[in-house]
């Protein structure tokens, strides 16, 4: 029997998971549908019916990837790596967000739009 350590921080719909095998994310509603991106790359996809016990789950990935399963080269622009960085940059917006709602800070949608139609327009 082994010992297992395991350390949940949440924020909001985000849950930061600490444990033996490192540092893994989950984001989702209360109301159906849950992402895990596990501390050993495992992902994990979870449908449920709350208040059911109903629920089904897609894994993908590997705990331990072996040489067999690596891809021999990997380009920078592979779909895998723009996943993680569209993954972590909608953590730290559900976070930044989270945290504002919490302060009481209020955002100007609508200025912050126009910023960035101007910033598009200029930069063609």
């Amino acid at each position: 029997m082994g010992i297992r350590l395991k350390k949940t921080v949440k924020f909001g719909p985000l849950n930061v998971n600490l444990s033996k095998s490192g540092l893994g994310f989950s984001v989702g509603t209360k109301k159906g549908y849950r992402f895990t991106w596990g501390a050993t790359g495992r992902k994990r996809h979870t449908f449920f019916i709350p208040g059911t016990g109903l629920s089904y789950v897609k894994e993908s990935g590997s705990a331990t990837p072996t040489k067999e399963t690596l891809p021999q080269s990997q380009s920078f622009f592979s779909w895998q790596r723009i996943g993680r960085l569209i993954g972590i940059t909608a953590i730290i917006v559900i976070l930044a967000l989270y945290v504002l709602k919490q302060l009481g800070i209020e955002i100007d949608w609508q200025a912050v739009l126009s910023l960035v139609k101007e910033t598009l327009l200029t930069t063609k």
